[in-house]
């Protein structure tokens, strides 16, 4: 569980510039803040100031957020879905003070190289909006955030207000970057601390000390916000509770350290020397052992929330909230026990308290580096039909619901795969019941109703193989119930198999005996 989240949005503005991000990248927030998202803020802190939104906490808000998985035209390049469950785990994280809840919505894979290089092009635009999800907030995870006229992975994520969505490059989606928290600010109306400042951080051989314009460099409309906060209500962003900031966050370091005090001596027009908040999420700070909004941020994400342009996400859902924190129980195949079959191999466990999805991950090597496959399911147990046969595979469940998604992979299990092709079951049986499961009282019932008659052998084996009963002679008669009373008592507790044979096909299920 990760409990720092360290952003790491910084703008590179110039070649002359090295930058080195918590994730080794150098990049920037390509957020284009213009005259219409200056207007929705403004109109937010108006709808806030008048007192239009309820401003006690308590009053837990849902929002869904539909993850968009894009790769290559080939298939290849999609994010992997841990991504996204960590990553939801960190926005909790950071939006729980203003009583959001995130969940998942839905994972929509496309592979479209498009989209996936140049998320901003027309086409990919295009794309985008057939793909977009009319009732959440959607994100778009690409390998690369520009529009391609540049060397790519130069922006890191951006909020598009035309299109109301969010793209983010794969290497920044996880639990430690903190960029995705930062640009659905942005989706919430705010803007940077720094805006105004954002194609040219302060220079004092450019900019003097005092600074010797009161109009920002990058917009020659928005004045420079003082210190004092005499005009914090039309510079700046606009919001009075966070501190001028000249984009100072680029670059910064002190001792090593890119989130100490800012102590420079940067003087505002007034002569007052600035004082920034360094672990503002919406600053360009990094390394940050912590982040928060003002209290004023956090209420004007609340107000663009209940604003009629977010009623789409606002759909009365409430997903599940309980937590997930026990480790998952394996059933079979586990501990390098040979499977039954090459095809038609069941991985079972049992369910874990909170959870209604599972993600499940299977490779030829424990690092699951090879070729892993990589499903999302909502039952404890998954089929697959074809393995490699006679080689050893590894597997793993990571257990999470819409909302909560922090309890992590389980530990790794390991099997054989068989050599022997599983038999087609018995086509004239219509029924097949093993019960009680699990079994408590020593006594297991295996019925059968077959519209034909047939001859069959019993058999019995935990899921080491090692054979507990094996009977033959039973005679299955057509269209009557067959059954069979079996004493388990001498069996140990565990997972077993039953295998109905006969020179038709194979009935096989499992059960437990506790």
């Amino acid at each position: 569980m990760q409990h720092i989240r360290l952003f790491t949005i910084i703008t590179l503005i110039s070649a002359s510039l090295s930058v080195q991000a918590q994730v080794q990248l150098r990049g920037y927030c390509g957020t284009v803040f213009g005259e219409a998202s200056t207007e929705i803020l403004k109109s937010n802190i108006r709808h806030m100031a008048e007192g239009g939104i309820e401003m006690r906490s308590g009053i837990t808000r849902y929002i869904p957020v539909t993850f968009h998985f894009i790769a290559e035209d080939s298939g290849n390049g999609y994010p992997r879905e841990e991504q996204a469950l960590v990553q939801l785990e960190s926005l909790n994280e950071l939006y729980a003070a203003q009583d959001f809840v995130l969940y998942i919505a839905d994972i929509i894979y496309t592979a479209d190289s498009r989209i996936y290089d140049t998320p901003s092009s027309g086409p990919a635009i295009f794309q985008m909006r057939v793909a977009r999800d009319k009732e959440a907030l959607n994100v778009f995870v690409t390998r690369s955030a520009s529009s391609g006229s540049g060397t790519p992975g130069v922006t890191l994520g951006y909020y598009s207000p035309g299109n109301d969505w969010i793209v983010i490059r794969k290497d920044e989606f996880n639990g430690t970057s903190g960029t995705l928290g930062h640009e659905i600010g942005h989706f919430f109306s705010l803007a940077h601390p720094h805006n105004g400042w954002d194609c040219q951080p302060y220079d004092e051989d450019i900019h003097g000390n005092p600074v010797n314009s009161i109009w920002s460099p990058c917009n020659s409309g928005l004045r420079v916000e003082y210190q004092n906060g005499t005009n914090c209500s039309n510079s700046g962003d606009f919001i009075c509770d966070t501190p001028p900031d000249y984009n100072f966050g680029f670059g910064w370091s002190s001792g090593g350290d890119r989130c100490a005090e800012y102590d420079a001596g940067t003087m505002d027009p007034n002569g007052d020397v600035v004082d920034p908040m360094e672990i503002n999420v919406m600053a360009y700070f990094i390394d940050c052992d912590e982040y928060e909004f003002t209290n004023t941020q956090k209420n004007v994400i609340r107000s663009d929330f209940q604003s009629s342009r977010r009623a789409y996400i606002r759909t009365g859902v409430v997903p599940k909230t309980d937590e997930v924190v026990d480790d998952v129980v394996y059933n079979y195949p586990i501990n390098d026990e040979e499977s039954p079959s090459f095809n038609e191999i069941e991985f079972d466990w049992d369910d874990v308290d909170g959870a209604n999805q599972y993600l499940f991950i299977v490779d030829r090597f424990s690092s699951f580096t090879s070729a892993p496959l990589r499903i999302i399911v909502s039952e404890s147990s998954v089929v697959l039909d074809e393995l490699s046969s006679g080689s050893r595979y590894y597997w793993k469940v990571w257990p999470f619901n819409e909302s909560q998604t922090g309890a992590g992979w389980s530990e790794t299990e390991s099997f054989i795969v068989g050599t022997s092709s599983a038999v087609n079951e018995i086509a004239s049986v219509e029924e097949f019941d093993v019960f009680p499961n699990p079994v408590t009282d020593g006594n297991l019932v295996v019925a059968i109703r077959s519209t034909e008659s047939f001859d069959a052998e019993l058999r019995i084996f935990d899921i080491s193989g090692r054979v507990y009963q094996r009977t033959s002679g039973h005679e299955v008669i057509a269209n009557n119930q067959w059954s069979i009373d079996i004493n388990t008592n001498e069996f140990p507790a565990g997972m077993y198999i039953v295998q109905v044979i006969s020179e038709n096909g194979i009935l096989t299920s499992r059960f437990a005996i506790q």
